[in-house]
């Protein structure tokens, strides 16, 4: 398998990064629906972690 180089990996995050929401529907829902183009990466990474913090959990 050939070594991808630095330009290539760059290329693939920008691509993974770029992403449009929809308005209405939420991070959580856009990316595992069908119907919708994925969000951005970075918003769906801080969606979740959102999600999955306790009630009585405090911002820092």
């Amino acid at each position: 398998m050939p070594r991808k180089s630095k330009r290539e990996i760059e290329s693939k995050i920008e691509e993974l990064d770029d992403g449009d929401l929809v308005d209405g529907v939420g991070v959580i829902e856009q990316h595992f629906s069908d119907k919708y183009p994925d969000p951005p990466e970075r918003l769906v990474r801080e969606a979740w972690a959102e999600q999955l913090r306790p009630d009585n959990d405090t911002e820092e």
